[in-house]
């Protein structure tokens, strides 16, 4: 091998030297033609070397017949014109003389920059040395081989060393690296990173979480015919107990008595600790069949820490079939239509309703001010215009979205762990999906509450009444009841 070298480093200079002429004007640039054979493969172009910038170095040409990057004593190609520059600058002598040192293992002259140091003061090309921790120093790469690696921060990437320093290196079979942190073992030869990917994950990251299979319960005679709801219920707490996050999930479907495929779990970034409890698809009749295991749920994640009033961060929201807007999309457009009028003209009851006091995940949604400036000069409706509007109103900042294919989602609901709470807001977007598809125009454009709330349940009343919305209107609807006289809203 060192002989090898020696012959090569011999032609180099001699071709190196061939090239260089002395000028009368100092030049800026030097080319230096190289025609050399090293390991089977033919080196031959012109290294054009700037001498402003060393570094500045372009190899017009380079070998003949080639595939892949042809290794020269450990050295990929990109190294070598490194190493025929530096030593052209060398045999040149153009006041580079400083910064050129010669590599201890092959002879070769470069820029110290491409260089290691090593411990007893040699250098060597930065390919052919290799940092061994255990002695903190750096030493010549003799009797080494490359594999991949995982360092302490999980990153792979290639790394040579001796043969027996990857002898005493845990192994992961699934992502094929040697572990260069014993810690970062699993064990059951997996490292940690390839063992969080491939366990059962009860919370799955959020974007993952929406793709996932979707299971229908409840009575229905298809799957295109299906009508019903599902709910999003974000939990949060105000301490950082996220360590019981899997836990918590593991445990609630046993707990409550659900099936394995009734609820799934969530990660979601706009909470600090928590998490996001997510119902399959049920009719409504199934839906309210199941009071006493949504109770269950509610009251299981509150015993365990857990909050979604309180922490100011969670949304309790609900996806509606489009099915229940009617058969036909012109029904569905319609309908949906008719609840944008609502909303926009009843925000602060609804708002009341919602208990929401933060909107940055579901602000109002609004008509451009000329549509509103029509309307006001009576040139049109603020029906009409929604009918133009809503089918491109929705995403994941407004109260209403309608941009997903199959449902329509009601996004306003606060986070609650109180069963009325929870149970009153679900009812008040039920009974506003129902109405919308049989209230007439004109009472829409006239905003008949009546009509819109009507059939609310007794329990649902109270609740809006309680909460200072449309209390006429409820007393109207259920002139008899006995209105409670508190409301508790924590959870």
């Amino acid at each position: 091998m060192k002989a090898e070298n020696e012959e090569i480093t011999e032609e180099v200079r001699e071709a190196v030297a061939e090239s260089v002429t002395e000028e009368t004007v100092e030049p800026t640039t030097r080319d230096v033609e190289i025609d050399v054979t090293v390991n089977d493969h033919r080196y031959n172009g012109i290294v054009s070397i700037s001498l402003d910038d060393c570094h500045d170095i372009n190899l017009h040409s380079l070998l003949e017949d080639y595939e892949e990057y042809a290794q020269f004593d450990g050295l990929s190609v990109c190294k070598v014109c490194h190493i025929l520059a530096g030593e052209a600058l060398w045999k040149a002598g153009e006041g580079f003389d400083d910064d050129i040192v010669e590599c201890c293992e092959t002879g070769w002259h470069a820029d110290s920059e491409f260089m290691r140091e090593l411990s007893d003061g040699r250098f060597c090309f930065e390919e052919l040395a290799f940092y061994f921790d255990e002695t903190d120093e750096w030493i010549l790469r003799s009797d080494t081989e490359e594999h991949e690696v995982r360092d302490n921060d999980g990153y792979q990437h290639y790394l040579r060393a001796p043969t027996d320093w990857f002898n005493d290196r845990h192994y992961c079979d699934c992502c094929e690296c040697y572990l260069v942190d014993d810690d970062d073992y699993w064990g059951d030869n997996e490292c940690r990173w390839c063992h969080a990917e491939n366990a059962p994950r009860i919370i799955e990251d959020y974007c993952e979480s929406h793709h996932h299979p979707i299971t229908l319960f409840g009575d229905y005679e298809s799957e295109e015919k299906f009508v019903g709801l599902g709910f999003e219920l974000e939990v949060d707490c105000t301490g950082d107990i996220s360590y019981k996050n899997e836990e918590v999930a593991g445990g609630l479907i046993d707990a409550c008595g659900f099936d394995d495929e009734e609820m799934r779990f969530a990660y979601d970034g706009s909470l600090n600790h928590g998490f996001e409890c997510i119902s399959q698809p049920h009719t409504i009749k199934d839906f309210w069949s199941k009071q006493d295991k949504w109770q269950k749920m509610l009251k299981y994640l509150a015993n365990n820490g857990y909050k979604s009033h309180d922490p100011g961060t969670c949304g309790l929201h609900v996806h509606v079939s489009r099915g229940m807007f009617g058969k036909s999309k012109s029904v569905q457009d319609n309908a949906i239509a008719k609840v944008y009028t609502f909303f926009d003209d009843n925000w602060d009851e609804i708002v009341k309703v919602s208990r929401r006091r933060s909107f940055s995940y579901c602000d109002k949604n609004r008509l451009y001010d000329g549509q509103y400036n029509d309307v006001a000069n009576k040139k049109t409706t603020k029906y009409e215009c929604w009918k133009k509007n809503s089918k491109f109103a929705g995403g994941h900042g407004v109260a209403l979205n309608n941009s997903n294919t199959h449902t329509f989602e009601y996004r306003l609901g606060r986070g609650t762990l109180n069963a009325w709470s929870f149970f009153s807001w679900i009812d008040f977007v039920l009974t506003i999906t129902k109405n919308a598809r049989r209230i007439t125009v004109n009472k829409v454009e006239t905003n008949d509450i009546l009509s819109w709330l009507g059939g609310i349940s007794e329990s649902t009343a109270k609740y809006i009444y309680k909460r200072g919305a449309w209390q006429k209107e409820m007393l109207a609807l259920y002139p008899t009841l006995e209105w409670e006289q508190d409301l508790i809203e924590r959870d």
